[in-house]
């Protein structure tokens, strides 16, 4: 599974608490992300998945990479964004 430079980034700020860290520091986590997600399997384009090793962290993976991650227990980080057609108004 692809990892993004995002997912790693998202990985050292959420998991690892980092606040400062260098491209390479990225690049090694890209790397290490990719390598705990190789015999993940996931059979759908938009997916959540649970991380190897880091059961209460979520990785999103869409469209065969993993995009980012968040904590488990803020499954649902952003709000409903709502929007107006016509003179209807739809959720989503």
């Amino acid at each position: 599974m692809k990892v993004t430079l995002h997912a790693a980034e998202r990985f050292l700020q959420r998991v690892m608490h980092k606040v400062e860290f260098s491209f390479q520091d990225i690049l090694n986590t890209k790397q290490f992300l990719e390598t705990a997600m190789e015999n993940v399997v996931v059979t759908s384009y938009r997916r959540n998945v649970v991380i190897p090793g880091f059961e209460r962290y979520l990785g999103i993976y869409q469209e065969n990479a993993l995009i980012t991650i968040i904590p488990k227990d803020k499954k649902h980080m952003t709000s409903k964004r709502k929007v107006k057609y016509a003179h209807t108004q739809y959720e989503y």
